[in-house]
């Protein structure tokens, strides 16, 4: 029974993979008839110049027969803003086309998915994902984590003598810190002026103190992520870098795009690319799928 099973499934799949070439074969040679792709019907960078910019490379590589035509190159599809193509010969056999600034983008788009699917650590080192830290995002990330730090451990950034807190003055402290409402409420309970006022001095110096230690270590670190993290974290700590959104990602993108060349990035075939004029733009064509 099991094996029925499999066999039928078997059929069923060559029977879908036939109906589908079928039809492309005949979508094909209805856009023959209708003449779709005819060069007055053609605007930069759509499906039919990308298709004609195929077709002059396979013919001039002696990829594709000369009895054939634009219309036996056969759409299969898109990958990011490039199209994908076969030839009626073989529809196994792929190729992405697409402007100059279609792959730029494409490879863009795909270098951010990889990103996302297998992480920074993976594809990159650290020293070369150091380069491209958020500065505005890492400021902020380090005045927030101070902040905090300086605040529930006050005694560890402030001098001796403002360590020498009376046990109320410390809870005053903690009152402005947590909500002023409740300062105000007890101070209204304090009848003697001059210790309502000696504290609340207390409390502003403390608070100018505070924010001073949180600047310094600001100031430390904004320019050198690499030190911050030794000190505070012992390494490198990529989690906490893309859980914090530290590093920025589209620049870095670029940057690699830039540097290697889209099809470095899109074709893992053998990472080269071809590139042909027609109707005055620059297409770039690349394997997809041998």
């Amino acid at each position: 029974m099991i094996q029925k099973e499999i066999i039928g499934l078997i059929r069923e799949s060559i029977g879908k993979v036939l109906i589908s070439e079928q039809s492309e074969y005949q979508w094909a040679e209805e856009r023959r008839q209708r003449d779709d792709w005819e060069r007055e019907n053609l605007h930069s960078g759509d499906l039919g110049s990308a298709a004609h910019a195929l077709y002059y490379f396979l013919k001039s590589e002696g990829e594709i027969g000369e009895d054939k035509d634009v219309y036996d190159i056969i759409p299969m599809g898109s990958e990011y803003d490039m199209y994908v193509f076969s030839t009626s010969d073989d529809l196994d056999k792929q190729w992405i086309v697409g402007t100059a600034d279609d792959a730029f983008e494409s490879a863009k788009g795909y270098l951010k998915d990889q990103i996302d699917s297998e992480g920074l650590a993976t594809l990159f080192s650290s020293d070369f994902i150091s380069n491209y830290v958020d500065k505005e995002n890492f400021e902020h990330f380090l005045r927030n984590n101070f902040d905090e730090y300086v605040r529930e451990e006050p005694e560890s950034v402030l001098d001796e003598r403002d360590r020498e807190l009376t046990e109320k003055q410390t809870m005053f402290i903690q009152y402005l810190e947590l909500k002023l409402q409740k300062l105000e409420k007890k101070l209204e309970s304090t009848e003697d002026q001059d210790e309502i006022e000696k504290i609340q001095n207390t409390i502003e110096n403390t608070q100018e103190k505070i924010e001073e230690a949180i600047e310094h270590y600001v100031e430390q670190y904004k320019d050198d992520i690499e030190s911050y993290f030794q000190d505070w974290y012992g390494e490198f700590n990529l989690t906490v870098i893309m859980n914090n959104d530290l590093i920025d990602v589209d620049e870095l993108v670029y940057d690699v795009v830039s540097t290697d060349g889209a099809a470095h990035i899109m074709n893992y075939y053998d990472g080269t690319s071809d590139e042909v004029r027609f109707e005055g733009d620059t297409y770039e064509i690349m394997v997809w799928n041998r």
